[in-house]
């Protein structure tokens, strides 16, 4: 009877506080308690980017496809030759 109470109890416990977490989040939403962005400042002018700032600017040099038409032959013999080294040296029992 005592592990029926316990049981009971932990599951009351756990409903009404996620009761709770979700009425705090529908506030939230709601827009009745205080937004975390109104507490965000914005970084002083030297701080930002600047006004031309274009990422597109800055990609890589390469992207997947070239790498493996310019690099997949030469790494694929560099792993060739490795593993042969290490079935070698696994081998030799060295």
């Amino acid at each position: 009877m005592k592990n029926i109470k316990i049981v009971a109890l932990s599951v009351l416990s756990g409903g009404l506080s996620s009761l709770c977490y979700a009425q705090d989040n529908d506030e939230v939403r709601m827009g009745t308690k205080r937004q975390v962005a109104d507490d965000i400042s914005v970084a002083p002018a030297e701080y930002r980017r600047p006004e031309s700032y274009n990422p597109l600017e800055r990609r890589f040099k390469y992207n997947l496809t070239d790498l493996k038409d310019k690099y997949f032959e030469m790494i694929m013999e560099k792993a060739q030759r490795e593993f042969n080294r290490v079935v070698n040296v696994n081998g030799s029992g060295k």
